[in-house]
């Protein structure tokens, strides 16, 4: 199981290589001004390149639960603590609800199944 993946602080890579932890990454997003993916962690936004469906793959055959919610987000299933079921917003830290992802109707449906299938506990709104 990969632990960590392979960022910059900065979509250009002027902060050097960084290794972010997997178990912090809430979800990826995609930046499609540069075609990189943003790694967003509870203290801040890192970039990496490649495609959302590339590293959510990769992520999930590395023992990890992603899942793509919408066009451009894929959610760390393990980290949702609660899910506005109105508004398809899935938030990460009950406190600071700065950190959430959207999701589709769909996407919603899924991640909801996916929520009760690997019983991680979370608040429905």
């Amino acid at each position: 199981m990969i632990k960590t993946i392979s960022a910059t602080l900065d979509e250009k890579g002027n902060s050097g290589i960084i290794n972010v932890l997997v178990d912090e990454v809430y979800y990826l997003g995609v930046e499609s001004r540069s075609s990189m993916i943003l790694l967003e962690t509870p203290s801040r936004t890192y970039y990496t390149p490649g495609t959302l469906n590339y590293w959510t793959h990769v992520l999930n055959r590395s023992g990890y639960h992603f899942h793509i919610a919408d066009r451009s987000n894929s959610i760390n299933i393990s980290k949702i603590v609660e899910v506005d079921e109105r508004y398809k917003i899935a938030f990460f830290d009950k406190h600071d609800r700065s950190k959430k992802c959207t999701m589709s109707s769909t996407g919603k449906r899924e991640v909801m199944e996916l929520l009760s299938q690997t019983n991680t506990p979370y608040v429905l709104l």
